[in-house]
């Protein structure tokens, strides 16, 4: 029987204020539940980068984290982050990350983790912009 795969509820503590709801596991990382995300490193280093930064880059580069590690599920099909956000958020938040002298965490390489808009992405600082613009 194989196995199906369908969205669930976005469960993840440090992820739950995203503009969507359901995710979908194996994620993109290849962890296969919530319990693995939680677990996993890529969680862990998400959830210190915010203050080894100090509020620079911030809630920008938790909300591309989450969308690597819970990335948003429709129709029980995975949509991922757009690389066009990706990059201009590396662009912007390189500074931040030179100044504590840290790379860019792997598993935020836009090339390898996220998608074109024509491929049908995610943004995940939409509603970033959204709230900015009022």
């Amino acid at each position: 029987m194989p196995n199906l795969v369908i969205c669930e509820e976005l469960n993840l503590g440090y992820c739950n204020d995203m503009d969507y709801s359901r995710t979908i596991f194996p994620n993109i990382l290849g962890h296969r539940s919530r319990a693995d995300a939680e677990s996993g490193p890529e969680y862990l280093l998400l959830s210190v980068i915010h203050g080894l930064l100090n509020g620079e880059c911030s809630p920008e580069i938790r909300l591309l984290g989450c969308s690597v590690v819970a990335s948003p599920c429709r129709d029980d099909k995975m949509i991922k982050p757009c690389r066009s956000t990706c990059d201009a958020l590396r662009k912007d938040c390189a500074h931040a990350f030179e100044a504590i002298d840290m790379a860019w965490p792997y598993f935020l390489d836009c090339d390898r983790f996220f998608a074109s808009k024509e491929e049908g992405c995610f943004d995940p600082l939409a509603g970033l912009k959204d709230v900015r613009l009022r």
